[in-house]
């Protein structure tokens, strides 16, 4: 690029300020009619706020290094003459917004990774007179038929060497037959029924947790306890221990014991 990180040129605008930008007749910074910068080593990502040059007409940016998507914020654009991002690194699905460009005359997006089906939007390009190609992508699907509305293409047409399937759709026999370069099949596999799309899986919304209902628990009720009744106790009763009875020991009766009585011991009789 040229003079673009100028400080001294701030606007791109009158003509010739910077390089590859081209402004209205009354060069003002939102004016910008064309952005042509093939080959010149862009890296990076399209802005999605580049839609806002809602007076750009042409744009031409093949052969860079372009990644990311194109931003659906095209769709904001007038273009009436050509949009070439080719030969660049561009991925994911080619926008249905810039089906709103319904003046543009060429769009070139082959040779970029971009996927999914072709945009039945691009029927809508019922001015398109000179080109139409977007062969050597990843796209996949069928063919819509509404671009057999594009009556007034007569120089080229090619969507060759993706992923397309099914049949050629009968709309697009008098495009075949007024265009000077047509292919349509080669690297496709048309004429075999396109797979069943996986339908992605059904999110089911996890419930936002409830918060528990606070049921307040009943302060318990104070149930009085009655005082103990004080049962008095009676004093016990003196009986009165009578005095124990003396009775009388009589003496020992004294029992004479008799004296021994005297036997007489006869005396020996002296042998004769």
């Amino acid at each position: 690029k040229t003079n673009w990180m100028n400080n001294v040129n701030t606007n791109p605008c009158p003509n010739g300020a910077w390089y590859g930008i081209t402004c209205g007749v009354n060069e003002t910074q939102n004016n910008i009619i064309k952005i042509s910068l093939n080959a010149n080593s862009l890296y990076g990502t399209l802005p999605t706020n580049i839609g806002l040059l809602t007076s750009l007409k042409t744009i031409n940016l093949p052969s860079n290094s372009l990644y990311s998507t194109i931003p659906s914020e095209c769709g904001l654009w007038i273009l009436q003459h050509t949009m070439k991002l080719h030969a660049n690194s561009l991925s994911g699905s080619i926008p249905s917004q810039i089906g709103a460009m319904t003046n543009m005359n060429l769009i070139n997006l082959k040779g970029n990774p971009l996927s999914g089906q072709i945009p039945s939007e691009l029927g809508q390009f019922t001015q398109m007179s000179d080109t139409f190609k977007l062969f050597s992508n990843m796209l996949s699907g069928s063919i819509p038929s509404q671009l057999g509305q594009l009556l007034l293409l007569t120089v080229d047409f090619r969507i060759n060497d993706n992923n397309l399937c099914d049949e050629i759709p009968s709309q697009l026999s008098i495009l075949s037959s007024q265009v000077t370069t047509w292919d349509v099949v080669a690297g496709n596999s048309l004429g075999t029924a396109c797979p069943n799309p996986t339908p992605s899986p059904t999110l089911v919304p996890t419930p936002s947790p409830t918060t528990p209902t606070v049921v307040p628990i009943p302060s318990p009720t104070s149930v009085p306890v009655p005082s103990p009744t004080v049962v008095p106790i009676p004093s016990p009763t003196s009986v009165p221990v009578p005095t124990p009875t003396s009775v009388p020991v009589p003496s020992p009766t004294s029992v004479p014991i008799p004296s021994p009585t005297s036997v007489p011991v006869p005396s020996p009789t002296t042998p004769t």
